[in-house]
C-alpha cells in the first residue's frame, strides 16, 4: 500500500473516530469488591467479594461489551466465604481488542429485595507484545516494531489527517486517540475472529477511542 493510500485510510479511521457516543451507568446500592485479569484471545475471569455477611437468593453478572453495543447476562454463584468467579469466554463471545468492559451484579436477597453493584471496567488489551508509546498531537501512538523516527511518522500522518478533518468539522481532542501500530497483517488479524475480517487492514473504534 503506497504513502498516499495509507494516508487516506488513516484519514477515514480517524473520522469514524470521532462520530460516537459512551453510554452513562447508574450509580449502585451494594457494594462488592469487583475484579477482573484476563488473557488475551481466551478469557476474562471476574471476581467479586462481599465486603459483609448477605443472605443471597441468586445473582447474576451484567457484561457490557462498549464497542458492540452489547450486554451479557449470566448467573453466579457465591461461596459460603462470600466469594463469585466468572470466566468470560472471550473468543466464542468475539470480543475485540482494547475494548472496554463494564460490568455489575444484580444481586436477590433471601427476603426477596433486589440490589445492584457498583460498576467496574477493564480494558482489554491486546497485550502479545511490548507495546512502545509516544504522544503528540492529539494522539498516543502505540507500537512494538520500529524505531523513534517510525513513531514520529505516524505522529505526523495523524496531524496531515486532522488538517483535512478540520475542513469538515472540529475533531474532540479532550482525550487523546490511541493508536496500534501492528508490524504484519498476520499480527493485526490475530486480533479479529469472523471470515469477514480476513481482507481488514486497519479498523477504527470510536467508543473507544482507538
Amino acid at each position: 500500500m503506497n504513502i498516499s493510500r495509507r494516508l487516506a485510510v488513516f484519514v477515514l479511521l480517524v473520522t469514524i473516530l470521532f462520530l460516537n457516543v459512551a453510554p452513562v451507568y447508574g450509580q449502585s446500592n451494594i457494594e462488592l469488591e469487583l475484579s477482573a485479569t484476563y488473557k488475551f484471545g481466551e478469557q476474562i475471569t471476574f471476581t467479586a467479594r462481599t465486603k459483609s455477611p448477605l443472605q443471597i437468593s441468586s445473582v447474576s453478572i451484567m457484561i457490557y461489551d462498549e464497542l458492540q453495543g452489547i450486554t451479557y447476562s449470566e448467573p453466579v454463584t457465591f461461596t459460603s466465604e462470600g466469594l463469585s468467579e466468572f470466566r468470560f469466554d472471550t473468543r466464542q463471545n468475539s470480543l475485540r481488542p482494547f475494548t472496554t468492559v463494564r460490568w455489575f451484579y444484580q444481586v436477590t436477597l433471601s427476603d426477596g429485595s433486589q440490589a445492584v453493584s457498583q460498576t467496574a471496567s477493564i480494558r482489554y488489551d491486546d497485550d502479545r507484545f511490548t507495546w512502545q508509546v509516544r504522544d503528540g498531537n492529539g494522539f498516543r501512538v502505540h507500537w512494538y516494531n520500529g524505531d523513534d523516527d517510525f513513531a514520529t511518522s505516524a505522529l505526523n500522518a495523524g496531524s496531515a489527517g486532522l488538517q483535512k478533518i478540520a475542513g469538515f468539522f472540529t475533531p474532540d481532542l479532550a482525550n487523546p486517540v490511541d493508536i496500534f501500530i501492528y508490524a504484519n497483517e498476520t499480527d493485526l488479524r490475530g486480533t479479529l475472529y469472523g471470515a469477514a475480517d480476513a481482507w481488514v487492514a486497519g479498523h477504527a473504534d470510536s467508543a473507544a477511542g482507538i
